[in-house]
């Protein structure tokens, strides 16, 4: 039996740190760009397409040097959203979509499922359709489960070398809950010249301040904030970069995500995709991408930089993301009030 030391204390004491911080913060991806509704639902149909669908994938693995097993955190998810009405409002335009999210975090099966429907409206606010507005909202519900069995507690640890098995002395009110979701959200997008796309928006999630508790106790859902913007800036006929930032901030968690990317024209509706982000405090986060007759793929890993090295054993997340928008405007015809960047 290995022995407990000093090193394995420390490495629990993160690990329990990171439960407080994972009970107190929604999922998130580092692709968070190629996740449109978990980010903000004023995105929902903001693209020149007639619909499109994403996947997202993200894992992690945990060291448990007491244990046998490593915890695993994973988080998938998928959406489908379609933009309508497009010709007869001209650049105005209606969105509709549904999205799902399922987490799992660690040992405990600690599970997080969603579901949610959303819908936006974009308007014009200048007569050269250079500049619009979008107000989105999204509606759904959450479960939470948590296997209890799976979790070890104080009056199991033996003091020496990890914890025993049996009873763990502990009662729960329950070890599943389900509650509604609302969240709304704002989207600014301008033309500036002719080479420059700007976007700004904003996300109010957990509006309805839902409680979720397994002991019983009247705990409420904090509200999530999230502000997100870039540019689309074209350099040449072939290479075009977007710089980006996304910014959360729920109850004592908060994020900053700064980075860009660069797109370069591999042929006619081929792309390839470089870029770098930086999640301020914790990890650097490497992508690449590849994008072909509307289907694109990204791949990015978190290369952790802060102390939660001693958790992870120096690995980071791999993600994986792909989308697909069926029948884009050609490039001639998109109007600059829609563009949607893809990395």
């Amino acid at each position: 039996m290995p022995t407990f030391s000093v090193k394995h204390l420390m490495a629990l004491v993160v690990c329990c740190c990171l439960g407080v911080a994972a009970q107190a913060q929604d999922i998130h991806f580092s692709q968070y760009f190629s996740s449109p509704l978990t980010l903000n639902p004023a995105l929902t149909g903001s693209f020149n397409a007639d619909f499109r669908v994403a996947a997202n994938f993200r894992t992690q693995y945990f060291k448990n040097d007491w244990n046998s097993n490593n915890a695993t955190y994973m988080t998938y998810g998928a959406s489908v959203d379609g933009s309508f009405f497009r010709k007869k409002l001209g650049a105005d335009h209606f969105g509709a979509g549904l999205q799902f999210y399922s987490d799992r975090a660690g040992d405990g099966g600690l599970s997080t499922t969603a579901i949610s429907a959303s819908i936006a409206y974009t308007k014009t606010v200048d007569k050269y359709e250079r500049h619009s507005i979008t107000l989105g909202m999204q509606g759904g519900i959450i479960q939470k489960r948590i296997d209890f069995t799976k979790l070890t507690f104080e009056s199991q640890f033996n003091g020496v070398d990890g914890f025993n098995v049996g009873p763990n002395g502990e009662n729960f009110a329950k070890s599943s809950m389900i509650y509604p979701d609302v969240s709304i959200g704002l989207l600014w997008r301008s033309r500036v010249g002719k080479k420059h796309n700007l976007y700004l928006g904003g996300a109010y999630s957990h509006l309805n301040s839902p409680t979720e508790s397994f002991l019983g106790a009247e705990n409420k859902l904090s509200p999530k904030i999230t502000a997100h913007g870039g540019m689309e800036i074209t350099l040449s006929k072939y290479i075009s970069i977007t710089p980006g930032f996304m910014v959360l901030s729920q109850n004592t968690a908060s994020q900053i995500n700064i980075g860009t990317a660069l797109a370069y024209k591999l042929a006619e509706a081929s792309y390839l995709y470089v870029g770098a982000w930086y999640r301020v405090g914790d990890a650097v986060i490497p992508m690449v991408g590849y994008e072909i007759k509307g289907f694109r793929a990204g791949v990015s890993f978190d290369v952790t930089t802060s102390d939660i090295n001693l958790a992870t054993n120096s690995k980071g997340a791999v993600e994986v993301a792909l989308v697909y928008t069926h029948n884009q405007d050609p490039p001639r015809s998109i109007n600059p009030v829609k563009f949607c960047p893809k990395f």
